[in-house]
């Protein structure tokens, strides 16, 4: 292992190691990180060094192979389509534009991307299919949805291949499309920002109302059903204090099978209403409180950015995702095109042809699978390999600074935490984020490899 991939942080008093690519952390004192150094570099230690570091130096010299750039054929994960832009809501934070002129996706080019995305799928020897749902919201065409899931079901079924399907909706959903979401679905992915008081806040109807109660309807009704319900919290500088009790309700109430907070994005929109982004050390030390209730209840809180395998991209962009947007176009983004394209991306990799051919763009493919590869802030940064940058479009587009950003504070702050938890280490990790001194430390190390810290 190349000194280069181990990384060394301050926790404290103490040195947090990690080496994502092997898997392996550990909490050790500066001496040590020393003795690990050197012996990295010499390809030895001395006979006096404890068996301890010695077993750590053995782990570290494990040779795994850094995630690397895929070539050939694009191989998509999942389909996504964007049915429409509009939506029944009118969020606050929401820059996506629920008044949007642009028509919802015509019901042939439904069924010409599916065709063109299964027939992808078996001439490269895949079994598994993954149908998702963006917007907009979704759910306001219904008639949509349902063509694309039973023509979905239909071929799968007739070519004997897997289908899983999931959708992300603010939940506003009718009794009809309730049913057959609870009959035809595999998962949602439903936007919840919290008891009414805090829901409401971040997500009124058009006009001002609250929407909390349509969508807690949904809400229990999933929470009953075989379908995987996924929560979504979006976390203000004005419900942050509340989510260790919002994560507690979520508990007790849905028993959710996954719980994801994530920090407010600020917008034009967000800046008319007041509504600010939560502080960084505030929104780690709820989501460890939060991520702590959740873990001892069985139930997965989620913060993407932490690491759970090394990945070269945090997003869609660069795993070759097919998103198929009412225009024809496919990208492997399903923000507006206009958004990537002010950062100087182009994030398209093909379009959909009338005879139900996907006309994928081979060197597309391969230019953003590289451009994921290379973020020049990330390269000394231990979350390099989790994290991998955030989102291309907004954190780390063509061209972006190098300084740590209020994301990149959070996440480094959030995976030291739940390393040292993992290491069986609370009380370190309590230390570290209940000390602002400490706190800054971390956050202020511009370079995490254990070369540059020793």
């Amino acid at each position: 292992m190349m000194a280069s991939e181990v990384f060394c942080i301050p926790v404290a008093d103490n040195w947090l190691v990690f080496a994502p690519l092997c898997r392996t952390a550990a909490a050790v004192n500066k001496a040590a990180t020393i003795s690990l150094c050197r012996a990295i570099r010499d390809g030895h230690l001395p006979v006096d060094t404890p068996g301890p570091v010695q077993q750590l130096v053995s782990e570290l010299r494990t040779e795994v192979p850094r995630p690397g750039v895929p070539t050939g054929p694009a191989r998509p994960p999942f389909l996504g389509l964007i049915l429409t832009r509009g939506c029944n809501s009118a969020c606050h934070y929401c820059d996506f534009g629920a008044n949007e002129a642009e028509s919802p996706m015509d019901a042939r080019l439904i069924c010409q991307a599916i065709d063109g995305w299964i027939r992808w799928i078996g001439e490269s020897g895949g079994s598994d299919l993954d149908l998702r749902f963006f917007g907009g919201e979704p759910f306001i065409e219904p008639d949509l949805v349902e063509i694309a899931v039973h023509r979905s079901r239909y071929l799968a079924g007739s070519r004997g291949l897997s289908l899983h399907v999931e959708a992300t909706t603010n939940g506003l959903l009718g009794p009809r499309m309730l049913g057959f979401v609870e009959d035809h679905f595999d998962a949602i992915v439903l936007s919840l920002d919290g008891p009414a008081e805090h829901h409401d806040l971040h997500r009124p109807l058009r006009g001002s109302a609250g929407s909390f109660a349509g969508v807690w309807k949904t809400a229990e009704a999933l929470s009953r059903s075989h379908v995987k319900l996924c929560l979504r919290c979006c976390v203000s500088a004005a419900t942050v204090a509340g989510v260790p009790q919002t994560a507690r309700w979520f508990i007790e109430r849905l028993r959710p099978e996954v719980i994801t907070f994530e920090a407010m994005r600020a917008t034009e929109q967000s800046d008319a209403a007041g509504l600010k982004p939560p502080e960084p050390l505030q929104f780690a030390r709820a989501f460890v409180d939060a991520w702590l209730q959740a873990r001892a209840a069985g139930i997965q809180c989620v913060y993407a950015p932490l690491f759970d395998q090394p990945r070269l991209t945090f997003c869609p962009v660069g795993e070759d995702t097919f998103i198929v947007a009412p225009d024809r176009s496919v990208r492997s983004c399903y923000l507006r095109k206009r958004d990537w394209e002010s950062k100087g991306l182009d994030l398209a990799i093909g379009h959909v042809q009338p005879d139900e051919q996907l006309c994928i763009d081979p060197s597309a493919v391969q230019r953003l699978r590289g451009l994921v590869a290379e973020k020049a802030r990330c390269r000394s940064c231990f979350c390099r390999w989790s994290c991998a940058g955030g989102c291309l479009v907004h954190e780390t587009p063509p061209g972006h600074r190098s300084e740590y950003t209020d994301f990149c504070r959070q996440t480094r702050l959030l995976q030291a935490c739940v390393l040292l938890h993992d290491l069986g280490l609370p009380e370190q990790a309590a230390k570290l984020i209940g000390d602002v001194d400490a706190v800054h430390r971390l956050w202020e190390q511009g370079d995490d490899r254990l070369e540059a810290v020793t």
